[in-house]
């Protein structure tokens, strides 16, 4: 009930492109991934943007090298990662746009950073690192729809949660009638992406006791994210989402560390490397967040023939 009251209007949202669907469904490992992935940029000229920045941008390390057309810029950033960030560009477009740049930006930010911290604890638990990835790069668009619908909910929720001393889980709540995981889940079902994914988000902030659940890496990924700690990683005027109200610090590491089954101090190390991985490709959020306005005015690269 309380996700249909936060939908209204849902239906007035551009339709989320087939080739997201598609992109979902791709495996990495099927013998013609890459062809595929060509075929879909080649109808979707933003994507060629994107990728390109991204091959060029500090984030894969500096090069004398332009990178000037996909193919080439798949080959720098990886096949897998290559189609994780376009499937994460057109399951966000329909609802970035309206967004104000800035906080357009954060939410890119947090969603990033979600996703590093994701396919570390996957792949420390054995499960799909790169599955994990994509959740945690998908995992917020029922915020970007919530701040599209009611400008400025996301500094109302943490106002509340600073003013009241409450989880950001609760206030939320409250104030979107639901939590954003199930709004993102809700999401993807209106847009008929396969059941799996969506309902994987209704449920990533209900905390599996199952070490393999995904539902359970994404949880303390995100909470992960929020922590000062990594936040501090972002320069400039972006922040981390709901700053003002992070997780307890102690209750997350011993949260991780159980889930691991490590010992006390793990979760530091956890940080550290987290950290850096952070820092070295925070600038792929600024690829992310482009706007359909700055898309339009950049000539999509030529696919090009492979060297």
């Amino acid at each position: 009930m309380a996700t249909n009251l936060v939908l209204v209007g849902v239906d007035a949202l551009p339709p989320l492109s087939p080739h997201a669907i598609e992109l979902l469904d791709l495996d990495f490992d099927d013998a013609d991934a890459e062809s595929r992935l060509l075929r879909i940029v080649h109808v979707e000229p933003q994507l060629a943007a994107k990728l390109v920045a991204a091959a060029n941008s500090a984030a894969f390390g500096l090069s004398r090298v332009r990178f000037g057309t996909v193919p080439l810029a798949i080959r720098r950033i990886g096949l897998r990662r290559a189609i994780q960030l376009c499937t994460a560009a057109l399951v966000g477009q329909p609802l970035q746009v309206g967004l104000p740049p800035a906080r357009r930006m954060q939410l890119w930010l947090h969603a990033l950073a979600t996703a590093l911290v994701a396919a570390e604890l996957a792949r420390r638990l054995r499960i799909d690192a790169g599955k994990a990835y994509l959740a945690g790069l998908l995992h917020d668009i029922g915020y970007m729809f919530a701040e599209l619908r009611e400008p400025g909910v996301l500094g109302r929720i943490e106002a509340l949660a600073v003013t009241q001393g409450a989880a950001i889980d609760g206030v939320e709540q409250s104030v979107l009638g639901c939590g954003h995981g199930e709004l993102t889940g809700a999401l993807l079902a209106y847009w008929e992406v396969p059941q799996g994914l969506s309902e994987l988000f209704r449920e990533h902030h209900h905390l599996s006791t199952t070490a393999s659940a995904l539902s359970g890496v994404v949880s303390l990924a995100e909470a992960v994210a929020r922590l000062d700690e990594v936040t501090a990683v972002f320069a400039g005027e972006h922040g981390g989402l709901f700053a003002g109200a992070p997780p307890d610090r102690d209750e997350l590491a011993h949260q991780v560390e159980s889930l691991l089954a490590s010992d006390a101090g793990d979760f530091d190390r956890l940080l550290d490397r987290v950290r850096q991985q952070v820092s070295e490709v925070s600038g792929l959020a600024a690829v992310m967040s482009d706007s359909a306005r700055q898309e339009a005015r950049l000539q999509a690269p030529g696919l090009g023939a492979r060297p």
